[in-house]
């Protein structure tokens, strides 16, 4: 279970409401009045881990950080980037039921007088036209705005928001910002318009692209920053699994693993022993999965061992 979190105007106003989320998306839009809408998801249990931890640790990785203004004015900006705008798009595109809304279509009757033009015939190609027209207006007004209508505003500020504040913290963003984008549609398409969760695609947002992000907001992306920001997405696929399915153990574990062999390969032994025993100890946590505790009660007792893991990794590379 988690929290989202709406910021959004309502007729110039600012509102804060919040939902309490099951593993099932909520792809109710908003009431109508509302002009945009900013989601921020903040788990209350389960899997908290998110996109706020992923971007520290590749502003970290980069090794450019400064206490300063500066640097602060651009941590700032590249989280309001990644958990604020790229949150808002994820939600709006692929968790909207884009289907429900399209097949209201077909159950919306045309207006009982539609407007024709004068001297035309009844059923000829321009009467179609205009009755199609005519239905479209009437399936717009009656069932799709006040739906969608902060959907699409939302969408609207946020792809253009985005690529203005992308290109103020630099090309390389700029780049992960328009593969950001790429995510959104990959996961629209994976869920068919349906709205359904699609975790496995969502968790490249979260975490390896905010990573990267993080990153290149200050300095270069390094191949090893690149490779463990691929290695904790995968491991926090499993810990989706497991905190909802009770499945994923292996893509828990094994990243983990990797990532510890990856810091021993660049000729770092004493963090790679430190992950492996951080890897060791929530090793330990794996028979309460067998004595019936649940995949959600491992995540939480282990995520602060994979915070640690990934803060250790971060600091190594930097």
């Amino acid at each position: 279970m988690h929290q989202r979190l709406w910021l959004h105007g309502v007729l110039g106003y600012p509102v804060v409401s919040y939902a309490m989320m099951n593993s099932i998306s909520d792809s109710t839009p908003p009431a109508s009045g509302q002009f945009v809408r900013v989601d921020v998801t903040l788990r209350s249990s389960g899997l908290w881990l998110g996109p706020v931890w992923a971007v520290l640790c590749g502003i970290i990785a980069s090794g450019r950080f400064s206490w300063d203004a500066r640097g602060a004015l651009l941590a700032g900006l590249t989280l309001f980037l990644v958990d604020g705008l790229w949150a808002t798009c994820w939600t709006n595109v692929v968790e909207t039921n884009w289907g429900a809304i399209a097949a209201r279509w077909n159950t919306s009757p045309p207006p009982l007088r539609p407007r024709t033009l004068p001297y035309m015939r009844l059923g000829a190609p321009g009467d179609r036209a205009t009755r199609w027209l005519s239905q479209l207006a009437y399936w717009w007004q009656t069932d799709s705005q006040p739906l969608v209508s902060t959907t699409f505003s939302s969408i609207v500020i946020c792809v253009a928001l985005g690529a203005g504040l992308a290109a103020v913290l630099g090309w390389p963003v700029l780049a992960l910002s328009a593969a950001a984008l790429a995510i959104v549609q990959i996961g629209i398409v994976i869920n068919r318009a349906t709205g359904q969760p699609v975790p496995a695609v969502e968790s490249v947002l979260e975490i390896g692209l905010a990573w990267l992000v993080g990153h290149a907001a200050f300095g270069a992306i390094s191949l090893s920053s690149a490779l463990l920001a691929a290695l904790f997405t995968l491991t926090f696929v499993g810990g989706r699994q497991l905190a909802e399915q009770d499945t994923g153990l292996p893509n828990w574990r094994w990243p983990q693993l990797i990532a510890a062999l990856v810091l021993l390969l660049t000729h770092n032994p004493l963090p790679a022993l430190v992950l492996f025993f951080v890897l060791f100890a929530q090793m330990l946590l794996e028979p309460g999965l067998k004595q019936g505790r649940g995949g959600a009660w491992f995540v939480r007792s282990s995520q602060a061992w994979l915070i640690a893991a990934m803060l250790i990794s971060a600091f190594t590379i930097s």
